[in-house]
């Protein structure tokens, strides 16, 4: 089996006292058919400094104003011709053997869209040990999502995965049109995961594709609490708007609202998770205009997706609203 050449792509910014640890790490892979893009979202620091000098293997991308993350992330991948993409976070280390693990699984199923795999925290993460971040992410029907810490035997395929360390088929990128970039920063990763699976792919997860993950490094010191709520919430109905087939919104509808007056009750930053629950009702044209683009590339009917979501059951809707989609983490063990 010929070994392809995998392009890697990182977002940084302000990221001075961890993107070496990065890409010593990358450049610690057994899988050598590597090539590395950085792109840079204004860096104030000497991020772009340190990567010129001790990697200057690898390509850096510049931008004169902040994009966000999400179009970051297309503009380096419209400028590559490999095949397939390592999306990684600037506070993510892979195990130096997971992409020679991840090119086989690829190259066998060619229905597979994204792969990812188990994920813990760093030492440095606040969690403070060795714990499980991710076995793959869970979605409600109203869109509340988190990371599953514990196991399910024999599952392979989720509705989403984290971003922080994902393989991604240019091929699938290209026609789903990338990450959405409205989206600047949060649940980007689980839109398109979502809109992969809608064309028709898969979306699978790998016990033995293993790497670290600091956890929103970045994020902490760019953005207020309150500003990471309203981009939260306004995103995931976003998300909601435009990838439901229009039966499946309207079933789903009291649901969701009764999901926003909950949360707006009931977490903190109450007056910001509001307007972002309501922010999308002032962008009914565009998403009008990406239920089309969409519709043109669906593969997979809501009824097959369903089926992967949690239902709206009281009790575990109150639950996953007070974890505001993410539980504390566990120690691994198994899957």
């Amino acid at each position: 089996m010929s070994e392809e050449w995998i392009r890697i792509i990182i977002p940084t910014r302000n990221n001075e006292k961890i993107i070496l640890a990065c890409l010593g790490n990358i450049f610690n892979q057994t899988y050598k058919r590597i090539k590395v893009t950085i792109i840079d979202d204004c860096s104030e620091d000497r991020t772009v400094k340190l990567i010129k000098k001790f990697y200057p293997q690898a390509e850096v991308i510049t931008n004169q104003e902040v994009q966000g993350p999400a179009k970051n992330r297309n503009i380096a991948a419209s400028q590559i011709s490999e095949n397939w993409i390592l999306f990684l976070d600037s506070d993510a280390y892979p195990e130096k053997n997971w992409l020679s693990r991840a090119f086989p699984i690829i190259q066998k199923d060619k229905r597979i869209g994204i792969l990812g795999g188990k994920i813990f925290y760093t030492k440095k993460s606040k969690e403070k040990r060795r714990a499980i971040q991710s076995r793959g992410g869970y979605m409600h029907i109203s869109g509340i999502i988190g990371l599953y810490k514990t196991v399910f035997s024999g599952r392979k395929e989720y509705i989403w995965l984290p971003s922080s360390t994902f393989l991604v088929s240019k091929k699938v990128f290209n026609q789903i049109g990338g990450f959405d970039q409205n989206f600047f920063y949060l649940i980007e990763d689980n839109d398109l995961c979502w809109r992969t699976i809608i064309a028709g792919y898969k979306v699978v997860y790998n016990k033995n594709l293993i790497s670290l993950h600091q956890h929103s490094k970045t994020a902490q010191s760019t953005f207020k609490k309150s500003r990471v709520a309203y981009l939260t919430k306004r995103n995931k109905m976003l998300m909601l708007f435009k990838n439901y087939e229009i039966t499946s919104l309207i079933k789903y509808l009291p649901v969701i609202t009764f999901v926003i007056l909950l949360e707006t009750i009931s977490l903190d930053n109450p007056l910001a998770i509001l307007r972002g629950n309501l922010a999308p009702f002032k962008h009914l044209k565009t998403i009008v205009k990406q239920r089309g683009e969409i519709k043109k590339y669906r593969r997979t009917k809501d009824k097959k997706i369903i089926g992967r979501l949690i239902s709206p059951n009281l009790l575990a809707t109150l639950k996953l609203i007070k974890a505001d989609g993410y539980v504390k983490a566990q120690k691994s063990r198994g899957n």
